[in-house]
């Protein structure tokens, strides 16, 4: 069965379970696992030159994260040891492989064994086991015996398809010692299924993990069984500038580039000076490199209060910025030019209203997707009860050397749009909106760097699970918590009308959103929509009625006016996306925020972000 690159990564990588599904081209064998739930075992991979991706840079993205994730109020809650070394040890950051699958590779490139083992047949209900042969794993050729000879003609058995998981990340399936495959028979139209010879129902006792917790059984395609943990970034224009963010000049710099105090050539020649000044002639390794980059984690901090996190994302909206094929001021010119406009001003009256500042159209921009652990049962601990006493654990991946953690990559040349929300409209809509609190007159320069200071804006309050906390009445929370709700859910308004225009799902776009810079990205994840260029086309030749329709279409939901009562503006009608296509798991998003809203009693009076269109 034929998979995309980037379903590869968010639905069969090692250690999930899939449904294959056989083609024509199979082989024979292959055709009789067809419908059968597999567990993937590996990847014919290859290694990726560290160098080709600045390895530095995505390992500095993911020790956040993962610091994140065990450091809550449950002990309880851990990521396994590889992980921990990853966060502990620099010198272990240089034995992680990050593998792709090899384009050289012809044919089968992941590969997959049948799981559960037990099959049952439908009409007399007997049960077998598919063997195990002498390394412990499942002997798919016996797929071929798993036939009852109940009518006399080798009918096919099904498969049993629920398994044990534990939240420790182990999963097992149904063992011999559990089903006594002489006594007794299963039908799928019993509650709990399995009888004995007599038609006596039989409860099959919990099965007790290796952690010592209780498993607990569910279907092995569903998702509680497998929750991959995963990163994007963006490829640098040229990977050397990342070497910036470890050089106190270099930071500075970036910043300077960002506030527009330089120009992008003069930050092109400059960067290049520091970096064969500072690595060629001191000639540091990855080594200094990742003290440097365990400092900035440890203070927290580093010019203008900007974490390492920040300056990266800077480098990789710089780069998507220097992709542009065409602005919205060029495009509205060309539409005028072939009489789709009348009058561009009511264009950029809608782009005023909606509070843009530019929108462009790129292409050629590398996604780099990371998958760096698992979890089981529960995607984090606000799945997770406090009170829960199992454990919780965040599970690396391991290529064919056991010990060496592996993070499975894909990477992706695609085009998209990007989208620059007027920071001064943003600030002042805080200010509006918090009159509590003091709010200076900012020039442009300064107001650039008010969106860096982690004071105001702390892009480390997002947790990809998690709602950002506004419980603590920080000043902090609140600003971040409106700045990435209005940003979150304008970007999946304009998902939501995008697709309509580029003929695609709107699982096949997704977003990245530069929370510092106020500005969203949004690009296509499959490879056709980015080869025909779906979405550069439908930004040329119909900007102005996308525009418009951004805020005509998501106004109103179906469920209104239950929707932005009950729900905070936000339900699967309106707002939600597929999950793999949301960067936040379609968490902080609110219509609330950008059509405004006052409560019946008075007590909620959310002000819009957007003039009416």
């Amino acid at each position: 069965m034929k998979r995309s690159e980037s379903q590869s990564l968010y639905s069969a990588l090692p250690g999930s379970c899939i449904t294959y599904t056989s083609s024509a081209s199979d082989s024979s064998f292959s055709k009789n696992a067809d419908k059968k739930i597999l567990k993937i075992g590996y990847w014919k991979s290859r290694e990726i030159n560290k160098n080709d991706i600045y390895y530095p840079k995505i390992i500095s993205q993911i020790i956040p994260d993962l610091t994140n994730f065990y450091s809550e109020n449950n002990d309880k809650v851990d990521i396994d040891s590889e992980l921990k070394n990853l966060v502990s040890n620099p010198e272990y950051r240089e034995r992680v492989k990050f593998l792709e699958i090899d384009p050289q590779i012809e044919g089968t490139q992941i590969y997959g064994y049948i799981f559960p083992r037990l099959f049952y047949c439908p009409q007399c209900g007997n049960i077998k086991f598919i063997k195990l042969n002498d390394k412990k794993y499942v002997d798919s050729q016996d797929i071929i015996n798993m036939r009852c000879d109940c009518n006399g003609k080798g009918k096919a058995m099904n498969q049993y398809n629920r398994v044990w998981i534990c939240s420790c990340g182990e999963i097992y399936s149904f063992d011999e010692y559990q089903v006594d495959t002489n006594e007794m028979k299963y039908f799928a139209h019993i509650k709990d299924g399995f009888v004995n010879k007599k038609g006596n129902i039989i409860k099959i006792k919990n099965k007790r993990c290796k952690c010592g917790n209780t498993c607990t059984l569910v279907n092995a395609t569903d998702p509680k069984v497998f929750y991959p943990r995963i990163i994007t970034t963006i490829k640098l224009t040229e990977n050397e500038e990342a070497k910036l963010c470890s050089i106190d000049e270099g930071r500075e710099l970036i910043i300077d580039r960002y506030v527009e105090k330089i120009s992008q050539a003069e930050f092109k020649e400059r960067s290049k000076k520091i970096i064969n000044n500072d690595y060629k002639v001191e000639e540091k390794n990855n080594d200094d490199i990742f003290e440097l980059l365990d400092e900035i984690i440890k203070n927290d901090s580093i010019k203008n209060n900007s974490d390492e996190d920040v300056l990266y994302r800077l480098l990789e909206y710089n780069t998507i910025k220097e992709k542009i094929i065409s602005s919205h001021i060029k495009t509205i010119e060309f539409l005028k030019d072939k009489n789709q406009i009348n009058d561009e001003k009511e264009v950029y009256d809608i782009i005023n209203k909606l509070k843009i500042k530019e929108i462009a159209s790129v292409s050629d921009i590398e996604i780099i997707n990371t998958a760096y652990g698992y979890t089981r049962k529960y995607q984090d601990v606000d799945e997770m009860r406090t009170d829960k006493q199992e454990p919780l654990i965040l599970k690396a991946f391991h290529s064919h050397n056991m010990g060496v953690p592996a993070f499975y990559n894909i990477r992706e040349k695609t085009e998209g749009i990007i989208i620059d929300i007027d920071k001064r409209a943003i600030y002042e809509y805080l200010k509006n909106t918090y009159k509590q609190y003091i709010f200076k007159d900012l020039s442009d320069e300064e107001l650039s760097k008010w969106f860096l200071e982690k004071t105001y804006v702390d892009s480390h309050l997002i947790k990809k699970f998690e709602e950002i906390d506004i419980e603590n009445g920080n000043i902090t929370n609140l600003y971040t918590k409106s700045i990435y709700n209005i940003l979150h859910t304008i970007s999946h308004m304009f998902i939501n009308t995008l697709s309509k225009y580029c003929g695609m799902d709107k699982s096949s776009l997704s977003e990245i959103i530069f929370l510092n810079a106020c500005s969203i990205f949004i690009y296509c994840k499959s490879n056709e929509g980015a080869v025909l260029g779906a979405l550069t086309q439908s930004f040329e030749k119909d900007l102005h009625k996308i525009l418009k329709d951004v805020y005509k279409d998501n106004e109103i939901c179906a469920f209104d006016p239950l929707c932005m009562n009950t729900t905070n503006g936000s339900c699967c009608v309106c707002t939600y996306l597929d999950e793999v296509a949301c960067e936040h798991f379609n968490k902080d998003l609110s219509r609330r925020y950008l059509y405004g809203y006052k409560s019946s009693d008075g007590k909620t009076n959310i002000l819009n972000f957007w003039e009416e269109v």
